[in-house]
């Protein structure tokens, strides 16, 4: 089945003309540039959000940077300029150590967490964002299946 989803995933952004790329955490301010630039255009009145300032962004990322791995974001871009049109932010599934801590924060819990966290098995995805034009053509499932395929 998985298998089946990449081939969908790998066929949309041959038809779209796009690749995907892992962030780049050595350029954190582009990245974070990209993501801004994104939410602004795929934000609109229909899905009532407001979008969060570019240093709300920064903030929000510098302060998970500990547990920011490039193999959980992932771009979307146009082949032709390399435009970023969309992007997805998972975290690993920390519920699953918290869990083992019993919700305790002593110091053998905290034991249990640096133990524990190598073991997750699952992802949480954060967020996800595709500019207007690029929605409803297989971009998200192709984000989802590269976030799949490197979290294993």
């Amino acid at each position: 089945e998985l298998a089946k989803e990449k081939e969908k995933g790998e066929q949309a952004l041959i038809d779209n003309d796009i690749h995907i790329d892992k962030a780049d955490l050595k350029q954190l301010d582009r990245e974070i540039e990209a993501v801004h630039d994104i939410m602004v255009t795929a934000s609109t009145s229909i899905n009532f959000e407001e979008v969060i300032s570019k240093e709300q962004i920064k903030k929000i990322f510098y302060s998970f940077k500990s547990f920011l791995n490039p193999d959980y974001v992932f771009f979307a871009r146009t082949n032709k300029d390399n435009r970023p049109i969309g992007f997805t932010f998972a975290l690993p599934n920390y519920n699953e150590v918290i869990k083992k801590m019993n919700g305790k924060t002593n110091i053998f819990s905290l034991f249990k967490f640096a133990i524990y966290k190598k073991r997750i098995t699952g992802l949480r995805a954060m967020l996800q964002y595709i500019v207007p034009e690029y929605q409803h053509k297989g971009i998200s499932k192709a984000l989802l299946v590269f976030l799949t395929y490197f979290f294993r």
